[in-house]
């Protein structure tokens, strides 16, 4: 009796060896070249505020941003200038609200 093996195990019904061995080559693993890009400082919308400074990529392709000299504003119109590490504002910074009052 044939045994039908479901398509998800990835053998093809017939492609059993058949006695004659085949000559296997070892296929040469290419080593990709990694070039490390120098941060660039980038602006852009996140949910409806703007964001000008490096973002950066970590682990598992998550994005956080991570600048000394950043600018956000948010939607409302108020403005921080100042570092960002790790997405959270961090250090000595700058808000300034639109009705031209500030805070250091």
């Amino acid at each position: 009796d044939a045994v039908s093996l479901p398509s998800s195990c990835g053998l093809v019904p017939g492609a059993m060896s058949s006695g004659t061995k085949k000559n296997k080559r070892k296929k040469e693993v290419k080593k990709e070249v990694v070039k490390e890009l120098l941060p660039q400082v980038v602006t852009c919308t996140l949910a409806d505020n703007k964001y000008s400074g490096i973002i950066r990529e970590g682990p598992l392709g998550t994005q956080f941003l991570d600048c000394a000299d950043a600018k956000y504003e948010w939607g409302t119109g108020i403005k921080y200038e100042g570092p960002f590490v790790a997405s959270k504002i961090q250090g000595t910074g700058k808000f300034l609200w639109p009705d031209g009052a500030s805070y250091e």
